[in-house]
């Protein structure tokens, strides 16, 4: 199976491909697919923006498609 990571984030994709592999899933970024895109993060909340920018990716793709936005503190 492939999902694709509505991020270009290389850290972001390296970290949700190590929790997926032993489930026989394949995550590809955006880019991979063939969309670079921005999607502008106008949610509310971090759950909101991560719908956003999953369903701005699964309208171009219609394939399984995955994202989240979290903000890190140093």
């Amino acid at each position: 199976m492939e999902i694709i990571l509505a991020s270009n984030n290389k850290n972001k994709l390296r970290e949700i491909k190590t929790k997926l592999k032993n489930l026989n899933i394949e995550v590809i970024s955006q880019e991979e697919a063939g969309f670079d895109i921005e999607v502008d993060e106008t949610g509310t909340t971090f759950e909101e923006n991560a719908i956003l920018k999953a369903e701005a990716i699964y309208n171009l793709v219609k394939k399984p498609v995955i994202a989240e936005d979290r903000r890190f503190r140093n």
